[in-house]
């Protein structure tokens, strides 16, 4: 889980690691008077937020309800911008880069530091490769002090405080968790105080479950979850069999989706943006689910406002009971009675039972719906799908 700025300045503080002092705000009403100049930054979960003219600076009131007015709900990739974290302007002697991580490789914690902060550590090390230091530490011992010197001293930086330094932020990284942690810059004041000017922090989310942590969930498109993706993912939680929800995307099209399988559920999405449909939500259900879980999975899909058509998909199954979790769908579907058509595209054990009660709840209630096997490519269906949706809207005209 990444977290955004103030999130990770919050443990970075609580570890006693000094921080710029500040406050977030969500409207102009919180704006404070400053007593000194101060950082306006835009709190997203995506980068590059300086380039993208989202962080200015400011001196007084009237200039900061300016600037709040121009940031708040800017776009930033995939986001909105909800929260602007407003604090004190330090005055810098010198920026330097700390960052820990894992190497993937050697499977050991790493430590990255530079002389030369504030700017892309790849730019840097594509340009002065010597002065971004990567220094292994065995995850078995703590770093020690004369290894924390070591890293320092390689890295070109001199001021002593950097060694507990190194020291605090390493045992965060163990103690939360993180696989990532890095603050650039980090800030050498003119009174040779070191403060965390910027936090960028990945929690890992298997760990999450022996952390005390309160922050929101998201997605990692970089925002928030939405309401219907946090319900999808409880339904998971509902017993052992199978998965559920455990996977669900919200995004912004019209069309829902009941997928199993992962390659099938993106061969299926695909399909469908190629022939101009707007998946309603991307999620997958899968492992022989309890039938529970399925019927719960798609009163979510299914809620979702202004759908025009529902694709349930997937590739053949080896042990997931089709006519179990078809009958499950079937039930949502007998309750909504939806207008909009509904494709099946199933296949594996009782799939011979789920197309007789997919074909007589269709005649018994005039429902728009379709079952196909494994004979018909999942892409195909997509196809049968696209054109139902399109020959309602025509005949809507």
């Amino acid at each position: 889980m990444k977290l955004y700025e103030f999130e990770g300045k919050q443990l970075l503080k609580e570890a006693g690691i000094a921080v710029p002092e500040g406050y977030i705000i969500e409207n102009t009403r919180e704006i404070q008077e400053p007593t000194e100049e101060v950082i306006i930054k835009a709190q997203t979960l995506e980068g590059k937020r300086g380039k993208a003219g989202l962080i200015k600076s400011a001196k007084t009131k009237e200039e900061i309800q300016t600037i709040t007015k121009q940031l708040l709900h800017e776009h930033h990739s995939f986001e909105t911008v909800k929260k602007l974290l407003i604090e004190t302007k330090c005055k810098i002697k010198n920026e330097f880069y700390l960052a820990i991580t894992y190497d993937t490789k050697t499977r050991n914690p790493v430590i990255i530091a530079s002389s030369q902060g504030g700017v892309d550590v790849e730019e840097t090390k594509n340009i002065h490769p010597s002065k971004v230091i990567v220094e292994q530490v065995n995850i078995l011992n703590s770093i020690t002090e004369h290894e924390a010197k070591h890293i320092l001293h390689k890295a070109g930086i001199a001021n002593l405080q950097m060694i507990p330094l190194l020291e605090k932020l390493y045992k965060l990284f163990i103690d939360k968790d993180m696989k990532l942690l890095e603050i650039n810059p980090l800030i050498e004041t003119e009174s040779n105080d070191l403060i965390a000017a910027d936090a960028k922090i990945i929690l890992d989310d298997d760990a999450l479950f022996r952390q005390n942590i309160q922050f929101p969930q998201r997605v990692g498109i970089g925002r928030e979850k939405t309401e219907a993706e946090i319900a999808a993912n409880k339904v998971n939680e509902l017993d052992h069999r199978g998965i559920a929800g455990k996977t669900y995307i919200e995004l912004e099209g019209d069309v829902g989706i009941l997928a199993s399988g992962g390659g099938a559920s993106i061969t299926a999405v695909d399909a469908l943006i190629s022939y101009k449909q707007k998946p309603a939500n991307y999620t997958e259900y899968s492992g022989n689910p309890s039938p529970e879980k399925v019927e719960a999975l798609t009163r979510i899909v299914m809620h979702k406002p202004n759908l025009k058509g529902l694709f349930v998909v997937g590739a053949k199954a080896n042990f997931t009971q089709i006519h179990e979790t078809i009958a499950a769908i079937i039930k949502v579907i007998k309750e909504l009675k939806p207008e909009y058509p509904i494709i099946f595209r199933r296949a594996g054990p009782g799939d011979k039972e789920a197309k007789i009660v997919v074909e007589q709840t269709a005649k018994e209630l005039c429902l728009d719906m379709e079952w196909y096997g494994d004979e018909t490519p999942i892409t195909v269906a997509a196809k049968k799908m696209a054109e139902k949706i399109q020959e309602r809207k025509r005949c809507a005209c």
